[in-house]
């Protein structure tokens, strides 16, 4: 009930008139220029632990003072024409608990500090709240998408440089049951939409620095083979259900 509640406040925020602006970046571990941000992520799908983090940012630029909401969408594409039982994360999924949306930053066990790093990190400072998931889009292809709220009459004006947007992470369940860890992926941040109240959203999608990255190399698909494709009420409903 929860989510269906929200996701109704954010597609009233959303479906307002589009402006397009500003950027986007999307890297694995952290967010751009930082010691451990990465283009591609190599594992050797051998285990059943540990996690892995795909980090979507964005920079919002002039023209945002009452930043509510935001929604993230990264679509991607798996090599072999399939989409293998690792890959395929909806609900019902043999591996549906290993997609983690990252509204909140869970922290680091050991040291307790944030398991991911970047400038700034508007939502997360303010608590905001996050529904999200993965739907199947093609034979091969997939989408992951998240949307992150603040209370109402909770926005403000977010910082000039890079912010966080949210962060999928993707556990290694099963990784040695379940087949596809070693296929090679590569995932593109095809939208961030910027929520503010009685003004038009704000969507951005042109890179800063990077906006795919890869798994394992991604030999067989490219950046250019995973297409923006627009969203639709019935998939954004079924997407935060």
């Amino acid at each position: 009930m929860r989510k269906a509640l929200m996701m109704a406040g954010l597609l009233v925020v959303f479906t307002a008139n589009i402006v397009s602006a500003q950027s986007v970046d999307l890297n694995w571990n952290e967010c751009s220029g930082g010691t451990l941000d990465a283009a591609d992520k190599t594992t050797a799908c051998t285990s059943n632990t540990g996690f892995n983090h795909l980090i979507a940012s964005f920079y919002a630029g002039p023209g945002v003072t009452n930043l509510e909401s935001i929604e993230v969408i990264i679509d991607y594409q798996v090599a072999g024409g399939i989409l293998p039982c690792w890959w395929d994360l909806k609900d019902g999924s043999t591996r549906a608990a290993a997609l983690v949306i990252l509204d909140t930053d869970p922290g680091d066990p050991g040291s307790g500090l944030p398991l991911f790093k970047c400038p700034n990190n508007f939502f997360l400072d303010r608590a905001g709240a996050g529904v999200g998931g993965m739907v199947q889009t093609g034979a091969d292809r997939g989408r992951f998408a998240a949307a992150i709220a603040l209370g109402s009459g909770q926005g403000a004006a977010p910082a000039s440089g890079e912010e966080y947007a949210c962060g999928f992470r993707i556990t290694n369940a099963l990784t040695t049951t379940c087949t596809g860890c070693t296929q090679p992926a590569v995932f593109v941040l095809n939208r961030v939409t910027l929520g503010q109240p009685g003004q038009p959203s704000i969507e951005l999608n042109s890179p800063q620095n990077n906006n795919c990255t890869s798994w394992r190399s991604a030999t067989g698909v490219n950046c250019g083979a995973v297409p923006t494709r627009k969203s639709t009420w019935g998939s954004l409903k079924a997407l935060y259900r």
